[in-house]
């Protein structure tokens, strides 16, 4: 029998998108049932008391939800596993409010990687779950758990007009077993992959992503920015600056495999 993933809130904003878009093309043979509020998904599992194995809430603003329908949902979904992707106007949400436990709450931009998490172990892979009253220290383990090595060696140049960002990125790139390329002169080789920083967004960075990918035509680049979903580029995949360290790495590979 296929799971169920209830997924609540406004999904229709830029900023889930990409999430929405995630969701149905990764998590395969999931049925999907979505509800712009959580009170319409109480009224609706009660009526046709289907049962959730994972409920995804999409939080848009501070106290967009009451505790009464939070509790009367648990009830319904008592078996329930929960991720509560919190966007950039509430990702701080933690600080003065305790409507969610600390263990359930993950940034939006990180929310694809505890999902899969969440999904393989539901799926019955051995995967360790995060307990609801998981710390705040359990909760990070658990999305920025040790990196996993490269199989293969691939050349990747870092462009950023942020020295200290720059290095943090070769920094991470020779730790996962990746060569950090030179920016090439005459006889250098060409990198595979160029991770170039997106910010500040605006007419210089687009135009040095231009440059790159002239300069290096066979070189595969990925942007990085703070807030993906500011702009939306087509010629290359963009990644939050800000999400995993394994994202990054994943990125890197999927760049190579495409």
């Amino acid at each position: 029998m296929s799971l169920q993933i209830l997924i609540v809130g406004q999904t229709n904003r830029a900023e889930v998108q990409s999430l929405m878009e995630w969701i149905p093309a990764t998590l395969h043979g999931a049925r999907l049932t979505q509800h712009l509020g959580m009170e319409q998904a109480v009224v609706e599992l009660a009526q046709t008391q289907q049962i959730a194995d994972l409920i995804v809430v999409i939080q848009s603003h501070l106290d967009e939800y009451r505790q009464r329908d939070l509790d009367e949902l648990g009830r319904l979904a008592p078996l329930a596993r929960w991720v509560v992707c919190s966007g950039a106007w509430c990702e701080s949400e933690g600080r003065t409010r305790n409507l969610w436990p600390l263990a359930v709450r993950v940034p939006l931009r990180s929310a694809p990687l505890r999902l899969l998490d969440e999904w393989r172990m539901l799926c019955g892979e051995n995967v360790k779950p995060l307990p609801l009253s998981g710390s705040r220290e359990e909760a990070f383990d658990a999305d920025h758990g040790p990196l996993r090595k490269a199989a293969v060696s691939i050349s990747v140049l870092v462009d950023s007009p942020d020295a200290e960002y720059a290095r943090y990125l070769r920094e991470l790139l020779v730790e996962s077993g990746h060569e950090v390329a030179a920016s090439a002169t005459s006889g250098d080789p060409s990198p595979q992959v160029i991770l170039c920083d997106l910010d500040p967004w605006g007419p210089a960075r687009q135009q040095r992503a231009e440059h790159l990918q002239l300069r290096y035509p066979h070189a595969q680049l990925v942007g990085l920015m703070s807030r993906p979903e500011v702009e939306v580029v087509d010629e290359y995949p963009v990644i939050p600056k800000l999400g995993s360290q394994q994202q990054i790495l994943d990125a890197i590979l999927q760049a190579v495999a495409d």
